[in-house]
């Protein structure tokens, strides 16, 4: 059950994004497409707002689309011209605010989403980097990138924007990487890399002292 005092933090934390609709056509208020959105954990909008309207006894009570559930179009033109910037930076505030300092392993991990592509319409699959606090079992941010191959740039992005002083971060060999090292480093956290001929030379050395 959301508290008064978690609904009141949420709402704070997500005021600050900047709404893309015109004022005369506002019928949902911004907290309640967002907050309907990311606590029901799904990804398609239709199954977003037919969780609202199942839920509407609970959330009425907090206040929350109190006009009924929004469709499914609504989300979709909602979230498409939404800045996802500021919404990327508002989503870590908040998931860092449920579990304040974050201990034990944060395993980054970069993804393609299946089914994202579309060859015919000469549309690339999405890429996107991941941050999972292992022991909290929950995702602190996510960060779409350039491509599969680019996604060091997408942690060097993402990596800023945690709080993961105290903590381990686990990153497979595609981010073995020293300016990445560099950055966990410098927010007093350690690290463990996977390490692959990507890093020939380093390997080498690695090879070399186990044999010895």
């Amino acid at each position: 059950m959301v508290t008064k005092i978690e609904q009141s933090s949420f709402m704070q934390i997500f005021s600050v994004l900047p709404d893309p609709r015109k004022i005369r056509n506002q019928l949902y208020p911004l907290p309640d497409l967002i907050s309907t959105a990311i606590l029901c954990g799904f990804e398609d909008w239709a199954d977003v707002s037919l969780w609202t309207e199942g839920d509407l006894s609970w959330l009425q009570p907090l206040r929350i689309c109190l006009e009924g559930a929004p469709s499914h179009d609504t989300y979709s033109r909602f979230f498409r011209f939404l800045d996802p910037n500021v919404m990327q930076h508002c989503f870590i505030q908040w998931t860092q605010s449920l579990v304040g300092k974050i201990q034990g392993v944060i395993a980054i991990d970069g993804k393609t989403l299946r089914g994202s592509s579309e060859t015919t319409a000469g549309i690339n699959a999405i890429h996107i980097v991941n941050a999972f606090a292992a022991e909290n079992e929950l995702i602190l941010g996510q960060l779409k990138t350039a491509g599969k191959g680019k996604e060091i740039e997408g942690i060097e992005l993402l990596l800023p924007l945690l709080d993961i002083g105290g903590a381990r971060v686990t990153i497979d060999a595609g981010g073995c990487h020293k300016k990445i090292a560099e950055i966990i480093r410098s927010k007093k956290a350690d690290y463990i890399f996977g390490l692959k001929d990507n890093q020939g030379t380093l390997l080498k050395v690695l090879l070399s002292k186990v044999v010895k």
